[in-house]
């Protein structure tokens, strides 16, 4: 494969550089049958009118994630632009994967028991889920996203994924929306990381009596920098010895802006396919999640990457920090260790990190 690459990378660059016309004929012809192999077009690019909205949350389990969830992720979620406007304005249905009946998390946690009445929550439990075959605590969530992928599509519900351990600004959900309306495609959106227990000392700040989380993307974007976990304080392209070859590079602008080349994006709102099923049931591993995705949708021509943070942007209340070593002599680097279809791309892009007044 690294063979045809050079070849396909020589005669691309030969149908510009290249007097001679038949070197500049063969050149366009494997040009396209390279592009052609790499990418399918997506004819279904529009879709139709169905306001269809459904949020999959990803499968709670133990007590840790379940206060994450209950505590901090549903709250901000709670927040007046994000299932309080899309139940308003789409139809909205919330999925959750839960160990317990829905009843003892409403007595578990008083103060947002009321919403479970007020929005259209659909519960499941995880053990009717599971498989004798499961290797893996996170192999129910690859059963649980199959289960869910297929509602949607019988639906053509757009399904926005929800994962326990994320918090989110208050305009999260109306901005996702609003940007796929009518659109076929997939989405995708940066994130951070950052120290669980400082972050929720701040985060708390920002919770009112009525239960919910208001934050806007600006001082989400701005808390998130000032509590990243180790790594990603490391990720600064400016050190002579850092990490940016293990997920994202970033460098400071102004006080007010970040410049960020993504790692890895795993935060997805997806327009679902019969044929998605296929590699559903073919993942061995959650990792796979966001890993594989972003090279499937992006060959498909699915894949859409919403770069600013004012319009979607999540932190990751992390617990596991200093996971990859430093590397000296990466001063300005930006490529990370990834090699995928969709790494390449991601590669190629800049955020910015708006956490302006």
């Amino acid at each position: 494969m690294t063979f045809l690459n050079k070849i396909t990378s020589h005669f691309y660059l030969k149908q510009y550089l290249s007097k001679f016309f038949f070197t500049k004929i063969i050149a366009n012809y494997l040009n396209s049958y390279s592009i052609n192999f790499l990418f399918k077009k997506n004819k279904l690019y529009r879709k139709n009118n169905n306001k269809n909205v459904y949020l999959f949350c990803v499968p709670i389990w133990g007590k840790k994630y379940n206060k994450l969830f209950f505590d901090y992720c549903l709250p901000t979620l709670l927040a007046p632009n994000n299932i309080p406007y899309i139940n308003k304005n789409y139809n909205l249905k919330i999925f959750l994967y839960l160990e317990r009946d829905i009843e003892y998390y409403q007595s578990l946690y008083p103060r947002i028991s009321n919403y479970f009445d007020k929005f259209n929550f659909v519960v499941y439990k995880n053990q009717d889920l599971k498989k004798k075959s499961f290797k893996k605590d996170t192999d129910i969530n690859i059963e649980a996203l199959k289960h869910h992928a297929g509602i949607s599509i019988l639906d053509e519900a757009l399904s926005i994924q929800i994962s326990p351990d994320l918090v989110y600004p208050d305009n999260y959900l109306k901005n996702l929306c609003l940007i796929a309306y009518g659109k076929n495609f997939c989405f995708t959106h940066i994130s951070s990381r950052v120290k669980a227990k400082k972050f929720i000392n701040e985060i708390n700040k920002y919770k009112n009596k009525k239960g919910f989380i208001k934050i806007s993307s600006r001082n989400l974007a701005k808390l998130s920098v000032l509590y990243f976990i180790n790594d990603f304080k490391l990720m600064n392209d400016n050190l002579d010895k850092n990490k940016t070859h293990n997920g994202i590079s970033w460098r400071k602008i102004n006080d007010n802006h970040l410049a960020v080349v993504p790692g890895i994006l795993g935060h997805f709102a997806i327009n679902f396919k019969k044929q998605d099923l296929s590699l559903f049931n073919n993942m061995k591993t959650w990792s796979e999640h966001d890993r594989v995705l972003p090279s499937y949708f992006l060959s498909q021509s699915r894949f859409k990457i919403i770069a600013g943070t004012n319009l979607a942007f999540c932190a990751e209340l992390s617990y596991s920090d200093n996971n990859s070593r430093t590397r000296s002599n990466q001063k300005f680097n930006d490529q990370n260790n990834n090699n995928s279809l969709a790494d390449f791309v991601n590669k190629s892009i800049i955020t910015d990190w708006d956490m302006s007044k």
